[in-house]
């Protein structure tokens, strides 16, 4: 189904739900694939959806390259000339990647003609093709580029675990290691799920940045994200209990970066909910325990988990300043009114984020009985920013009185910020 075909997306875009179709359409009839080579066609399909232009036209050249790629897959020789055809109208447009993207796919099909086995070692030879010369043409670094970002896309399609090796020397080169493109091979690792890539993984995720390149390119139908395949391998034979357990602990273990342990946790779910209490009650002791409140506070409020609050309240007061500010945000987050009494304490406060922190969470929970409270900090809260947040607040659980007192407040606000906010907040209350 389709579920199946999207797979949780964490660091990278996730799949189009056109390309979903696609996957299906072309399960049992590949040539359905060339209606998305089709541009004109393709359009007048995807302008319903009331795209705009930008978007669209991404979507058209991401829906047309994964395409003409799953040809390559699955496509037989008998589509090798409309894929030529293809490839000879790229090249004339000067539409040479794309041009390069259909010639790779047909020479991957004349691959596949002859088995897997002769299929994967010709792939393993593209990855395996030397740097260009130092003389070559920017189009001839281009394909290099392309054949080598192919190959490895395509023994990560067919899971070849035993070009394994291949794929992580490859990611060992400089110009694989130093930049981002290692993601691209990286990707093909993730397809294949084998241990021994698992560190190349990590690295990698330290390194991702969600602006470059590789990352732009959406997840394939049926292909897993960097992150999920991480913890899939690290955790392969534990119960899901172990699992989330190890996620947690990780953190605790002075794991530099978090390796996107919240957004995982978050994908698990209900699941991953009492260990994330326990550990937010009593962090498992390590050198940074405090982390694991952290990500156990985020996914908590991610998951909006009723089962959090009775800890929550009791932590707000007496927990460290850096965890206080984001369990009063928390508590906004799940929005259970049985918080109101620690909230409004915690707005009184002498540290200006968690009084800030605590008027947002008063807002979101949307309980009449703070707005005596947000009223005076915006009269006499020393931060424009809290006052600004309880103006914020006011607006959504505040009445028609409420409108009155913040205009009766405003020539006496100094920061114009705060006041514009109020202006709103007015309007806001007065079109109740």
């Amino acid at each position: 189904g389709t579920g199946q075909l999207a797979m949780p997306a964490i660091i990278l875009r996730p799949t189009p739900v056109e390309a979903v179709e696609m996957w299906q359409r072309s399960a049992t009839n590949p040539s359905a694939l060339f209606t998305y080579l089709d541009r004109g066609s393709l359009r007048k399909l995807l302008e319903p959806k009331n795209y705009d232009s930008e978007t669209l036209g991404n979507l058209l050249l991401t829906l047309e390259t994964i395409a003409v790629e799953r040809l390559g897959d699955i496509g037989s020789v008998g589509v090798i000339s409309r894929l030529e055809t293809y490839a000879a109208d790229r090249q004339a447009a000067k539409e040479f990647d794309a041009a390069t993207t259909g010639r790779l796919a047909i020479e991957r099909i004349r691959a596949r003609a002859k088995g897997r086995d002769a299929y994967v070692q010709e792939l393993v030879r593209w990855l395996q093709t030397p740097d260009p010369a130092a003389d070559s043409t920017e189009q001839e670094e281009k394909d290099y580029w392309q054949r080598v970002i192919a190959g490895g896309r395509a023994l990560g399609v067919v899971k070849a675990v035993e070009a394994v090796p291949a794929l992580l020397a490859k990611r060992q080169e400089s110009a694989w290691s130093s930049t981002l493109l290692g993601l691209y091979l990286v990707r093909a690792l993730a397809r294949i799920g084998d241990a021994r890539a698992l560190e190349t993984m990590r690295q990698q995720l330290l390194l991702f940045a969600w602006y470059v390149q590789p990352a732009q390119v959406p997840l394939e139908p049926e292909e897993p994200d960097v992150a999920w395949a991480y913890w899939q391998i690290r955790t392969k034979g534990m119960t899901q209990a172990q699992a989330i357990d190890e996620m947690i602990r990780s953190v605790v273990n002075g794991l530099k970066h978090p390796l996107h342990v919240d957004k995982v946790l978050t994908l698990i779910g209900q699941p991953a909910v009492p260990a994330l209490v326990a550990a937010l009650v009593a962090p498992p002791a390590g050198e940074h325990s405090e982390s694991a409140q952290h990500i156990a506070v985020t996914v908590l409020s991610n998951l909006k988990a009723p089962e959090a609050v009775q800890a929550m309240r009791g932590l707000l007061s007496i927990s460290s300043p850096g965890l206080r500010p984001r369990l009063a945000w928390a508590l906004g987050e799940i929005g259970d009114v049985s918080a109101l009494p620690e909230l409004m304490e915690a707005a009184k406060d002498s540290d200006h984020t968690l009084r800030q922190m605590a008027a947002e969470s008063l807002g979101n929970i949307g309980n009449s009985t703070a707005e005596g409270l947000l009223l005076n900090m915006v009269g006499h809260d020393s931060d424009p920013n809290v006052r600004s947040v309880s103006v914020d607040a006011l607006s959504k659980i505040g009445t028609l009185s409420t409108a009155n007192a913040l205009e009766v407040m405003m020539p006496a606000e100094v920061n114009e910020n705060v006041r514009a906010a109020m202006r709103v907040a007015v309007r806001k209350l007065r079109s109740k």
